[in-house]
């Protein structure tokens, strides 16, 4: 195997090495394989560091046969210390070394653990600096990175996204402050979850509150929400939400939520003991759409046998705690509460959303075709998605233009938000398609929703199948049709091994993708 193929990049440009390591090995490994990052962004310094590994590792493998059990494992755990550096790993991960040292030990001779502090303290300042003059340029990758995984889109010029860029900068300041401190021995406490205090000030957490000389004014969990949900509409009016999606929280939030919660409790006792509680109704509860269970009460509810198929799914929980989290949130920032017991609680489902879409299959492709064929410009459309892999809001985003004789969909504007910087990219446009059709669309809502119901309605009653299992598709048969992984990650807006953090163009030439598209027959 030459060394080049076990040479990769990770998202941020790192090389590392990857090789599997041989069955008679693997025992005293106790492991498969090396993954070892090698710290470095030069490809040739990268495969310096990855031959040095390969090669003490394969002599390791050329000597083990005439040697004992315990020799063997004697120069295993050799290699591992000092060619993977895995002390070096185990000392961050126990609080020492790298990255802070343990209380009592002699911080100034541990030389590691000031150079980590010194760097924690530049990085600290840079963070600072750029978030004073409200510049997320060191966050927007992996916000967006994260964004991507779990499927959510947010319009960048929106206040949401630039909160959450803050509260991102903000967490990253914390951290290297605390690793800065442990780093010099000025903490002397265990290490502990960071993730407990990115988002509240430490001397507001750890000093005693001054007791007011009255008794502090109780607000119920009513009266918080009654002024959330005018903030609320504030916003929603400010963000030209639409009014279905406005009706859908406040309905949850009043109807449910409250009733859960309890409208006359102090809504500074709401614990996260309490909260788990909720999540865990909540999951219990039936679909808020189907009749029968309009006209019951959340406590009748709770106590109803609900056929499983009624249940809510996993996505439409992650959807109700991210309203609730936004009540809290706006809690804590106006001072109703002052700790944020949903701080801690997850919002994802665990899967993003690609991977709770099911593929449609070739041939129910062509009968979608066939129920549309007296419709043109669903029929097309539905041709366009199958053989672009393009999300909805692309097409409604992107122009049409001819680069090098190739006709393609141009997203590579960036006066126009997407959710990625990957997602800016040109994908050639399929023989199939009738582009003059395309000049006008049908609105977004309508077209998805016809869509759906065609294949709910004909096709299969699978929730995992709607329009979007077009776009996975598209994923599904160029992979089918042995296409380049990094030419499929390229034409959907997916991060991949040929970019550099700072791509403004496309990695591949539109020829190259022409022929990817064109391998999709339909």
């Amino acid at each position: 195997m030459e060394l080049v193929t076990m040479v990769t990049i990770n998202r941020c440009g790192i090389y590392k090495v990857r090789f599997r390591i041989h069955q008679e090995l693997r025992n005293y490994f106790n492991k498969n394989e090396v993954n070892k990052s090698l710290n470095t962004k030069d490809i040739a310094e990268a495969k310096s560091k990855a031959a040095i590994i390969l090669g003490k590792y394969e002599q390791i493998l050329k000597v083990c046969k005439v040697l004992d059990k315990s020799q063997i494992q004697e120069l295993v755990d050799k290699y591992i210390k000092e060619t993977l550096e895995q002390d070096l790993i185990d000392r961050a991960v126990k609080g020492q070394g790298t990255v802070f040292c343990n209380v009592g030990f002699d911080v100034y001779n541990n030389t590691l653990a000031l150079a980590s502090a010194d760097m924690a303290e530049t990085l600290k300042g840079d963070y600072a600096q750029d978030l004073s003059n409200n510049n997320y340029r060191l966050i927007e990758e992996t916000l967006d990175e994260l964004l991507d995984k779990n499927s959510i889109e947010v319009d960048k010029t929106s206040n949401d996204y630039k909160l959450l860029s803050y509260y991102m900068m903000l967490a990253q300041i914390q951290i290297l402050d605390e690793a800065s401190k442990r780093g010099r021995g000025e903490i002397h406490t265990p290490p502990e979850v960071i993730s407990n205090r990115l988002f509240y000030s430490q001397k507001h957490i750890n000093k005693p509150q001054p007791k007011e000389a009255n008794e502090r004014k109780i607000t119920t969990n009513k009266e918080a929400l009654d002024s959330y949900i005018k903030f609320y509409k504030a916003r929603c009016d400010e963000n030209n939400t639409t009014k279905d999606q406005y009706r859908d929280v406040v309905s949850f939030l009043t109807e449910v939520f409250l009733e859960l919660v309890s409208p006359n409790e102090d809504v500074a006792k709401t614990t996260l003991e309490d909260i788990i509680d909720i999540r865990d109704i909540i999951k219990t509860l039936p679909k808020r759409n189907i009749q029968k269970y309009r006209v019951m009460s959340v406590d009748e509810l709770i106590d109803a046998e609900i056929d499983e198929a009624d249940i809510i799914s996993s996505r439409t929980l992650v959807k109700y705690m991210k309203w609730i989290k936004g009540c809290y949130a706006y809690y804590h920032s106006t001072g109703l509460i002052q700790t944020n017991p949903l701080q801690l609680i997850a919002t994802t489902s665990g899967t993003n959303a690609l991977d709770e879409r099911l593929p449609l299959e070739h041939k129910e492709i062509e009968q979608l075709l066939t129920l549309t064929k007296d419709d043109k410009v669903t029929n097309n459309l539905i041709k366009v998605f199958y053989t672009s892999g393009m999300r909805l809001s692309e097409l409604y985003k992107c122009s049409l233009k001819e680069i090098d004789g190739v006709k393609v969909y141009d997203l590579t504007d960036r006066s126009i938000s997407l959710k990625t910087k990957s997602s800016y990219r040109l994908i050639p446009i399929h023989r199939s398609i009738d582009v003059s059709l395309l000049k006008e669309l049908p609105t977004q809502d309508g077209f998805s929703k016809r869509v759906n119901e065609l294949i709910r309605s004909h096709i299969s009653d699978d929730k995992r199948k709607v329009l979007y299992s077009l776009r996975h598709s598209f994923a599904t048969d160029l992979k089918n049709n042995r296409i380049d992984p990094n030419v499929i990650s390229e034409l959907m807006g997916h991060s991949h091994q040929t970019m550099t953090l700072q791509r403004y163009a496309s990695s591949y030439d539109v020829h190259i993708l022409k022929e990817a598209i064109e391998t999709l027959s339909i």
